[in-house]
């Protein structure tokens, strides 16, 4: 869909603005993912509009996200969500490039499959003086020294919530991850991520986009971004998302 297209379609939904979409900020909750080809973001839209309000700030319905990911040189936060081992983390700097704000970000996948999140707001700047070890030290296990930057991505978020505000729901296109020797751009497929408090059930998302032959998946943009990024490492546990990508790109292809 071209970036026209997508502003013309959000434009038939009632925006909510940013202080009210606090209402479902969601930091203790649980997560849906679902991989879709941006081929049918124009469909989903239009099941949409009736039930779900869309983000908007500054007359402004999609944002640019830029998020720069860490781990040590073993990739044992990598390794963590391949063994699929519970308890486990990610560490992430996010910057928000339309309104500037950055935050510092660790991520908590329990054993109970809730994501616990916490952030402090934190520049590029911040990183170098302390406030990542300071912000490591508090919230994870880990000894800040031994983590680096292993990869950033690039990507555009549409946010929404329900008419009832008990879900959230975003949508990510336009990925792009890169390290320094490398840059690879996905545009043909999408992530939509239900996010609410309870244990999930079924909502109006959920049940129609069967109707598109979309089901859940277990998606991670770190761990997909690094198995493209760096060929070395183990991938066994990935392979069914890599499939099921490839099998959305050779549908767009056919369809095209």
């Amino acid at each position: 869909m071209i970036e026209g297209n997508l502003h013309q379609a959000l434009l038939s939904f009632s925006p909510v603005s940013l202080k009210e979409l606090d209402q479902v900020e969601f930091m203790n909750r649980v997560d849906t993912k679902f991989l879709f080809p941006v081929s049918i973001f124009p469909a989903i839209l239009e099941e949409m509009k009736s039930h779900y309000l869309v983000l908007e700030i500054n007359s402004n319905r999609i944002f640019q996200y830029t998020t720069t990911y860490f781990d040590d040189n073993q990739f044992n936060l990598y390794y963590a969500h391949h063994n699929g081992r519970l308890n486990r983390y990610k560490i992430r700097h996010r910057t928000y490039l339309d309104s500037g704000k950055s935050f510092l970000e660790m991520k908590f996948k329990s054993n109970k499959s809730r994501t616990i999140k916490k952030r402090d707001a934190c520049t590029t700047e911040d990183l170098k003086n302390g406030t990542f070890v300071r912000f490591l030290n508090k919230h994870t296990p880990y000894d800040p020294a031994e983590f680096h930057e292993s990869l950033t991505n690039h990507f555009s978020r549409i946010t929404f919530v329900n008419k009832e505000f008990s879900e959230r729901l975003t949508f990510d296109i336009g990925l792009a991850f890169s390290n320094t020797g490398k840059n690879i751009e996905l545009p043909d497929f999408g992530i939509a991520e239900i996010k609410n408090e309870r244990k999930w059930t079924s909502s109006h998302f959920s049940r129609f986009v069967k109707q598109f032959g979309l089901r859940k998946s277990g998606f991670s943009k770190y761990a997909f971004g690094c198995t493209m990024l760096f060929p070395d490492l183990k991938t066994n546990r990935f392979k069914k998302t890599h499939l099921q990508i490839n099998k959305l790109h050779h549908d767009i292809t056919t369809i095209s």
